[in-house]
């Protein structure tokens, strides 16, 4: 009988979520001073107005929190990417991630690929900001023409 959580010991999934689980404090300390923003007033001003709470949520909320939200994911994205630290100890041979990869070539003494992966990494990161960052203005647009 295998203990709970034994199928993602030797899983790619088990390390993403040990990543993200390591990386939620920063997603936590962003959205935390967004949320605080948000008065509950809105929302009974909403309510007043005869909006479902879903309403309330999707055109008042969400606009007031959604840089905080892009923010939190560039964050987590960046700190997943380049984190290694949880995966050094659930890697299997079968399931590396790229900061173990260039840890253990490092340990071999070829600096040569590290130095690769570290550019493919800053590659990554330059694309994902820039994806995100047309998305977020995209839909910043999209609510002021609205």
């Amino acid at each position: 009988v295998n203990p709970p959580g034994h199928a993602l010991l030797n899983s790619i999934w088990g390390i993403m979520l040990a990543l993200s689980v390591r990386s939620l404090t920063l997603a936590y300390f962003v959205l935390s001073s967004s949320f605080a923003t948000v008065s509950e007033s809105l929302d009974d001003a909403a309510r007043s107005g005869g909006a479902s709470w879903w309403t309330a949520m999707t055109r008042i909320t969400l606009p007031i929190v959604r840089p905080a939200l892009f923010v939190s994911f560039i964050l987590m994205f960046i700190s997943i990417l380049n984190d290694y630290d949880p995966a050094l100890f659930l890697v299997t041979p079968g399931h590396q991630i790229m900061g173990v990869t260039m840890l253990q070539t490092l340990q071999q003494g070829t600096s040569g690929p590290v130095a690769a992966l570290a550019m493919v990494q800053v590659a990554i990161t330059v694309a994902a900001i820039a994806i995100a960052g047309r998305l977020f203005s995209a839909k910043l647009r999209g609510n002021r023409n609205a």
